[in-house]
């Protein structure tokens, strides 16, 4: 079977009983038919075995790209295997994948400060978002956002759960 993961938004925090997952693991068998397009990776925990993506299985062959990755901590596990953690830039050097992809702090609307939970976060972006900003891959099987705001609204489409809408467009539906 194919899977896409494509236009999402993940962000992972240190939780106050214990340490923050990866924003995203990939299982041992996804094999070739998993890609991993237009999302941003945020990661915020302060834990160095964290990544952004932890891809299980060293000889995965699926395709990651047009990504923004953030990690405020322990750089190089931005993106992680079993066998190495990395930085982007590493990664881009080592494998073929995320030739597309940025390191960036995506500057949400309003992004949880600490004690806050995720869900008292608006993780749209904005107009300083300038790698999430028409830097996504065009894609098929869905035209439109997470608030039905249709794709692109720009020449490209934006990275992300939500695409950016000019102030003063009208408000999504």
């Amino acid at each position: 079977d194919w899977m896409y993961i494509y236009n999402n938004t993940f962000v992972s925090f240190d939780h106050k009983f214990g340490s923050g997952g990866n924003c995203m693991r990939t299982g041992v068998n996804t094999g070739n038919n998993l890609f991993i397009k237009n999302n941003v990776f945020v990661q915020l925990s302060d834990h160095s075995y964290r990544a952004c993506i932890y891809i299980y299985n060293d000889n995965w062959a699926g395709v990651l790209d047009n990504n923004v990755y953030f990690k405020k901590h322990h750089l190089n596990r931005t993106i992680a295997t079993k066998a190495a953690g990395y930085t982007l830039a590493e990664w881009q050097n080592a494998h073929v994948h995320d030739q597309n992809s940025f390191f960036a702090d995506p500057i949400f609307v309003n992004f949880p400060s600490s004690g806050m939970t995720s869900g008292e976060g608006n993780y749209r972006l904005t107009s300083l978002s300038l790698e999430a900003l028409e830097n996504g891959a065009t894609l098929s099987g869905f035209l439109d956002d997470y608030d039905r705001v249709t794709r692109p609204q720009g020449l490209a489409w934006d990275i992300g759960a939500f695409e950016y809408v000019l102030e003063g467009d009208p408000e999504p539906p």
